[in-house]
């Protein structure tokens, strides 16, 4: 006998869990099931089967039974060939064993992927799964993070790789494992419903969910036409960033298990967890009751804070300013005389002519700007290449830089590499081939010594330990969600740096400020709003200073 709490007794031996109940409704439920029970001093002692079910049904009277899950009992193998599973990635292993429907939310970089390879396995050896788990992750994850870790872990396991030529193909073929990313759903949805309704996939794991998390999208409609249109009983969605975005959140609660959500349509729930506070409809913010409720909608759920199961180095952050060169400073003051001469106008500030003014500020400040052919007319940036060399020469590990201009990153790449260190670039121009033999080799050779990344490729599930340094050169306009993951990405059970440095390349006021907006979590629009109103003030400010002169 075990007793896990107050409330709950497992008889190992005679695989029976014993469930203390004291709330009448739970009692009459129970009773009505035909469960045993036996009166105690306050409330009743009722024995229940060690099962799955079981254990679903002490977490619906709010009893958490995880650790009587079946799947705690069995022999696992080694995540990768070479770690023994941690306790919490047990914990959530046996967690979606026993939900079907279901979400991982631990924080990024404490091993979901390792707990959902383990799980797998067993659902498949025990027959608790017919047919093969499809995963969806990213382009960048297939490989070198998913395919890697089901063979590494699981020898032996049929494995198919549902990605560019061929596709269709790897669906008609058995497997215990098919991994496909999000686009080639949506490409080829009714090739996956195929498979499907044809048994060869039997249970969906998604990985970043916030992937799918905009329900009118061709991509959400496609995945929710394979997993709920046919009907998949068990489905698992993971993130480590589950609720900073209340329409996102919708999105994921209606893919995984809209069951959960209290109302029917996005703008009701968008109405119940936010107000608009100002004339564009994305100036919304997340209600005083927004927190329970998107808590009470994100079940059945397990979550483990990195802090807690993790013993991690200290993350340090500093901002390096650096000077504009004369070029940068003329084309920065045109483009705000342009923004400034656009308030003036009466043109009302919105997201897209804001944003296309934002972005040559940006640009600016990043040492280019694109000329009426779209092409990039490099501006000297001498001391924002000289800071990021700094950067590098403090330390004797791998650096990554996070950079969200396509062509800032390739000559960035250029200027490192003429100083000295091997450079390699990953963005969406690079194959998902030649991505997964980048990050093996940053990862487990001398060379590259350096990364240059756009954040979209390798902020979510990309394994970055080999480096303590994560330099960003200049904020990525993507949001607080994005800049939040990108910061995960060196915070790792495989990291054995003493600490960790997060450096942030800043050259302008905008930069600056768009740091801060990050810091807060805010989104792009809230910034671009206030940015141009900072800038008629500063205007109305100097001309005031010069008549009191």
């Amino acid at each position: 006998m075990k007793k896990l709490n107050d409330n709950l007794v497992l008889d190992e031996e005679g695989g029976r869990i014993f469930l203390r109940v004291t709330e009448r409704v739970y009692a009459e439920k129970l009773d009505r099931l035909g469960m045993p029970s036996a009166p105690l001093s306050h409330g009743r002692m009722y024995s229940l089967p060690r099962t799955e079910e079981a254990c679903m049904l002490c977490r619906n009277f709010e009893v958490d039974a995880t650790e009587c899950a079946p799947f705690m009992d069995a022999e696992h193998p080694l995540i990768e060939g070479k770690y023994r599973p941690m306790k919490h990635q047990l914990a959530t292993a046996a967690f979606a064993t026993i939900h079907p429907r279901c979400y991982v939310l631990n924080d990024p970089r404490t091993g979901k992927t390792g707990s959902m390879c383990i799980a797998m396995d067993w659902m498949q050896r025990e027959g608790k799964v017919t047919g093969g788990w499809l995963i969806v992750t990213t382009v960048t994850t297939i490989d070198g993070v998913w395919i890697d870790a089901l063979r590494s872990t699981c020898p032996g396991a049929r494995i198919e790789r549902v990605h560019g030529k061929g596709r269709r193909e790897a669906l008609e073929r058995p497997a215990d494992y098919y991994v496909t990313n999000y686009d080639s759903m949506r490409i080829e949805k009714d090739a996956f419903c195929k498979a499907v309704l044809e048994g060869r996939i039997g249970a969906v794991a998604i990985d970043e969910l916030t992937h799918v998390g905009n329900p009118s999208s061709q991509r959400f409609k496609a995945i929710d036409a394979v997993v709920n249109g046919c009907g998949v009983a068990r489905v698992v969605g993971m993130t480590g960033s589950p609720g900073n975005n209340p329409e996102t959140v919708y999105g994921m609660c209606r893919m995984i298990n809209a069951k959960a959500l209290p109302c029917r349509t996005k703008r009701a729930w968008m109405d119940l967890v936010t107000y608009q506070y100002g004339p564009e409809p994305y100036m919304r913010k997340p209600s005083r009751q927004a927190p329970a409720r998107i808590h009470a909608a994100m079940q059945p759920a397990v979550r483990f804070a990195k802090a807690n199961v993790l013993d991690l180095p200290p993350v340090t952050t500093q901002t390096r300013t650096v000077a504009l060169s004369s070029e940068q400073s003329r084309a920065r003051e045109e483009f705000r005389r342009q923004a400034v001469a656009l308030l003036d106008s009466g043109v009302e500030i919105t997201a897209v002519n804001g944003g296309v003014l934002y972005g040559k500020l940006m640009q600016t400040a990043q040492g280019f700007v694109m000329d009426n052919e779209g092409k990039p007319r490099f501006l000297k940036h001498d001391d924002r290449t000289k800071a990021i060399v700094e950067c590098i020469e403090e330390t004797d590990r791998k650096v990554v830089i996070f950079g969200v201009y396509v062509a800032s990153n390739w000559r960035l790449k250029e200027e490192l590499e003429k100083a000295g260190f091997p450079t390699e670039v990953i963005d969406g121009s690079v194959s998902a081939k030649d991505r997964t033999d980048i990050l093996r080799r940053f990862q487990t050779q001398a060379e590259p010594r350096v990364l240059v990344c756009h954040p979209t490729t390798t902020a979510f599930g990309v394994e970055l330990a080999a480096a303590d340094t994560l330099v960003f050169n200049g904020p990525p306009p993507l949001g607080g969600f994005i800049y939040a993951q990108a910061l995960e990405r060196l915070s790792s059970s495989k990291q054995t740096a003493k600490c960790i440095h997060v450096i942030r390349i800043v050259a302008s006021p905008e930069e600056e400020k768009f740091f801060a907006t990050l810091d807060k979590g805010q989104e792009m629009g809230n910034f671009i709003a206030t940015l141009f109103q900072d800038m008629k003030a500063d205007k109305q400010g100097r001309r005031q200073r010069g008549k009191s002169e």
